[in-house]
């Protein structure tokens, strides 16, 4: 709220928030006034610090994300923050930042994930309308009776 309320009394160039299908909040009022106001808008943490991974890992991706072309959660989950309208950029902390191609690699890296979510042509409005799908797999994650 407070930031909020910066956002729409300063005339700030931008912000940097923590937003994920994990940490949505920032959806509810900040990230539409930011829109309204011009604010550029940087994600923190769109993977949820790691945490949303893990959770997520061994689960397959829905069969709509994977028709759509998707071959992991990261993608899917980066594509949901970035098609925010309001969302200027997203900085994917990883414990892999390397492309897989690197010879500090381990194999595919979110890095990797960013690319291939970069040439993707679908929409925005269907990646958003799609939030409440992976926001059911993510509670499903989280529940103990899910494991």
């Amino acid at each position: 709220q407070a930031l909020a309320s910066l956002v729409a009394s300063e005339p700030l160039d931008f912000v940097q928030i923590n937003y994920s299908v994990a940490e949505p909040e920032a959806d509810r009022r900040l990230l539409p006034l930011a829109l309204d106001r011009g604010v550029a808008v940087i994600i923190n943490r769109p993977l949820g610090g790691g945490g949303l991974i893990r959770r997520l890992s061994g689960r397959p991706l829905p069969a709509w994300a994977a028709d759509a072309g998707y071959r992991n959660w990261s993608q899917l989950l980066l594509q949901w923050v970035i098609s925010h309208p309001a969302v200027t950029c997203a900085i994917p902390a990883t414990s892999r930042p390397w492309p897989s191609h690197h010879p500090r690699s381990q194999g595919p890296s979110v890095s990797a994930a960013a690319s291939a979510v970069a040439s993707q042509t679908i929409p925005a409005t269907t990646i958003r309308s799609a939030v409440r799908r992976v926001s059911r797999q993510v509670r499903n994650a989280r529940s103990p009776s899910a494991r």
